[in-house]
């Protein structure tokens, strides 16, 4: 009996966790964004934002950069004075981690992929994506 009950236990624990949402959602004009969900827009390809709140969002952003040798220490400041960072992900392409405070106790992190190969377009930089993800979410 008690075999059967810990295998019912396990069972229960496996579909649990399997079932459990991993990914990016897909957010539609004004959907409301939840803290610690990644979010994509389909209008705006390779660029993706996170809600978060300050004491989650350097672990967050640490465990993006764990694997490219960098840190949250680590970060440089643009024109803007936004907190950033930028690292090559894959072959040809430049990805780019924004911190951004958009209040006291809310950090939007902004990341977007670039092909490097790409023509360097004005827009570079946090305040463009910022703006757009701002106009079709709030």
């Amino acid at each position: 009996m008690k075999k059967v009950i810990l295998q019912l236990l396990a069972l229960i624990t496996i579909t649990g966790y399997s079932s459990a949402q991993i990914g990016i959602l897909t957010l539609n004009r004004l959907d409301e964004a939840y803290y610690g969900q990644w979010y994509t827009m389909k209008k705006i390809p390779g660029a993706y934002i996170m809600y978060e709140s300050p004491s989650n969002a350097e672990e967050v952003i640490n465990s993006l950069l764990k694997g490219y040798d960098q840190s949250f220490d680590s970060g440089s400041i643009d024109e803007k004075g936004d907190l950033f960072w930028s690292f090559e992900s894959a072959p040809d392409v430049m990805t780019h981690v924004y911190y951004l405070e958009e209040e006291e106790d809310e950090i939007m992190i902004l990341l977007f992929n670039k092909s490097v190969s790409e023509e360097v377009e004005e827009f570079e930089g946090s305040s463009y994506w910022y703006d757009r993800f701002k106009k079709r979410t709030r």
